[in-house]
């Protein structure tokens, strides 16, 4: 890069910095005031989504979640957690309620894609994008999928005793949107980075 075109892409990042700032700040205020009143109809829980022990099981989490009341509050992580299809289904929908405008990571940072738009916007930006994902467009990529399937299940099942999340779960997607995008094989690593 030019030192022209790094003065434009820092300057180009200022009013998202600002915009995060602003989020972050009102977010932490927000969340120490919520924290005070959780809503009758909300069970107050240590469920941490972002706790690696956690992510690494679950199943357990889960179970104890669903057999509580629907809404769940997290204080530490000031977040709501809905338990029930159903009311993930509603909420999704009711965007002029629960924006994700403000972002949907830990860290609020709010950019014009698709999943930090709602409304008009957001309907714009799927249409841009709906034929990549037309039959037609997903099938083109089977031969792709199904040549990488068979590489990793390969090495899984060579592998007895393996991490099938490290192995599988966790490259096939990677390395599917790496070639997707034209990201060579030796730099999926870096890409995943």
């Amino acid at each position: 890069m030019t030192l022209a075109r790094n003065v434009q892409f820092a300057a180009s990042l200022v009013k998202p910095l600002g915009t995060a700032a602003r989020i972050n700040a009102v977010s932490g205020v927000r969340a120490r005031l919520q924290a005070r009143r959780v809503p009758i109809a909300a069970e107050t829980t240590s469920y941490d989504p972002l706790d690696p022990a956690t992510a690494a099981q679950p199943h357990a989490s889960y179970r104890q979640l669903h057999r509580g009341a629907r809404v769940h509050y997290n204080p530490k992580r000031s977040v709501w957690i809905l338990t029930r299809l159903e009311d993930v289904r509603a909420a999704a929908r009711a965007d002029a309620v629960l924006s994700s405008a403000d972002g949907v990571t830990r860290t609020k940072f709010s950019l014009p894609i698709l999943i930090t738009t709602d409304g008009e916007r957001h309907a714009q930006m799927r249409r841009q994008i709906l034929s990549a994902f037309t039959k037609a467009a997903l099938d083109s990529w089977r031969p792709t999928i199904d040549q990488l399937a068979a590489e990793l299940v390969g090495d899984v099942l060579d592998s007895p005793g393996c991490d099938a999340v490290q192995r599988l779960a966790v490259p096939m997607p990677m390395r599917l949107i790496a070639h997707m995008l034209g990201v060579p094989d030796t730099d999926v690593d870096a890409f995943r980075r």
